[in-house]
């Protein structure tokens, strides 16, 4: 069914059981439960303010949520950014990471790690041990970014440019395995997500297309899931 969405100005987040979480531009994060056609929308909240949002009008809010309910963001000082963790009781606290000029921060799905992209570098923190471990030391050249979890929290995805086109590849953050090359198509394209049975949604960028949102299943073939221009005949 159609669902209202509100007006706001940053990317969203959607928390189960219905409930929307979305930045705006002054760096301002508000909640809402989501009304369906016909309903009245439901009442916002503001959940945290001062989160890091991008200078450029491509819908940047630095923000993730786990599936257990931790909120991470970035603070919004530039040059000093600082990540920081709330709880389903609002209760926040640091991760003891060096201020720095954090681009991205992404929790993982338990919550219990998150992936940060700093210089173009992905570093894996873990919460409960309190260390900060690159995760492709392996990678000396290129850029690193838009990493995120694969649904089991094994591994992370991201986009690289280490072989010349912004490609994607994956590696276990264990450390125990290698990089894995998942997609390689004639232009750049970026993870943006798992769907929960395995499918990597990504965006690709196209001079003649513009942004295209295209699907990966498992074991399958990539292919366009939205085309600028045009409507999602899977929807």
């Amino acid at each position: 069914k159609r669902l209202v969405v509100p007006q706001w100005w940053r990317r969203f987040a959607y928390i189960t059981p219905g409930y929307l979480v979305g930045g705006d531009e002054g760096g301002e994060l508000r909640g809402t439960k989501l009304a369906a056609a016909g309903e009245a929308p439901g009442k916002v909240v503001t959940v945290v303010k001062g989160v890091d949002t991008d200078r450029t009008n491509d819908g940047i809010a630095n923000f993730d949520i786990s599936q257990n309910g931790n909120l991470v963001y970035v603070r919004r000082d530039r040059g000093r950014q600082s990540v920081v963790i709330v709880d389903r009781q609002g209760q926040s606290k640091p991760v003891s990471i060096p201020e720095s000029e954090v681009q991205e921060a992404h929790v993982s799905p338990d919550g219990h790690r998150i992936a940060t992209v700093t210089e173009g570098v992905i570093n894996i923190v873990d919460l409960e041990r309190g260390t900060t471990t690159p995760l492709t030391p392996e990678i000396t050249t290129g850029n690193k970014q838009q990493p995120v979890w694969s649904p089991d929290g094994r591994s992370v995805t991201f986009a690289s440019n280490y072989e010349g086109n912004w490609d994607i590849y994956s590696k276990p953050v264990s450390g125990a395995g290698s990089v894995t090359p998942l997609l390689k198509l004639p232009l750049d394209q970026f993870p943006t997500g798992y769907a929960s049975d395995g499918t990597l949604l990504f965006q690709t960028v196209d001079p003649k297309n513009g942004t295209e949102l295209w699907i990966l299943p498992p074991g399958g073939e990539a292919r366009v899931w939205l085309s600028n221009g045009s409507q999602n005949n899977d929807a």
